[in-house]
Parts: structure tokens; sequence; C-alpha cells
């Protein structure tokens, strides 16, 4: 098993479910970088230190995922191609609903949150989420 400061991790979007797990895997020691494509995320994320990428809606210009541990999809619309990703392609989690990334990519989805959950406690099951299939190790349901 790998502990988090030796993970890079790649998260898309940085709305609420992604804000607050870049703040966990900032706080457990990860390397993050975040995906957007808001300008002014990217610009705000570059104030703290953190580093951010801006992505087109629907491709653009060619987008560099080199040296992820993983790629977390927090973003419910599709802001990655699968010609961008390096060969071989990090470990790919989906957290947003929908059906955002490239069917031809291995992605291993979450499983759903219920609706009235606050930022703050999706993103901490998610960080948790992650981290279990990260360690192999089972859920409080036993799954």
């Amino acid at each position: 098993p790998r502990v988090p400061a030796d993970l890079t991790v790649g998260v898309i979007g940085y709305g609420k479910i992604g804000r607050e797990l870049v703040r966990m895997l900032l706080f457990l020691g990860a390397e993050v970088r975040v995906y957007s494509g808001k300008e002014t995320v990217c610009h705000e994320l570059g104030k703290y230190g953190i580093t951010a990428v801006r992505v087109s809606y629907g491709g653009g210009e060619p987008v560099d995922f080199s040296g992820l541990s993983i790629l977390v999809n927090t973003a419910p619309s599709p802001l990655i191609r699968a010609e961008d990703l390096p060969d071989p392609p990090p470990r790919i989690l989906e957290v947003a609903s929908g059906d955002n990334l490239p069917t031809e990519l291995s992605v291993e989805r979450l499983p759903s949150l219920p609706g009235r959950m606050y930022p703050e406690s999706a993103g901490i099951a998610y960080g948790a989420a992650i981290l279990r299939m990260l360690y192999g190790t089972p859920s409080k349901k036993g799954t």
C-alpha cells in the first residue's frame, strides 16, 4: 500500500466536492493538481501554491496528465480526452454523476452519495472511499 504523501492526485473539477477532496488530500500530504474549466479557479489556487491546470469543456488544447498516481473526476461535464492521458494511464476514479469520461477508459465508479449531504461531509466520504480503494480495506458495510 502507498501512503497519501507518496501520491500525486489529479482532481478534475473544483466545485463543492472537488474543493473538499483537495483540502483533505493536501491535509494528508498528497501532491494535488486541480484541473478546472474555470480560469478564476486556476488563478485562485495558484495564489496558494496549488498547481491548477485550465481545461476546455469538450476538448481543445491537449492537457498534461502525466505523473499522476490517481485521477479523480468530480466534474459533471466532460473535461478530459483519452488521448491526453499517458500510457499507462493513472488509476481513474469517477465520483461525478453521469457519463463524463471517455468510454474506452478503465474507470472505477464510487457509489453515489445521498442527495442531501453537505459538501464537507461529501468530500470526507469520498476521500475515505478513495483511501479504502488504495489500501484495499473494506468499507463499514463490508464491501
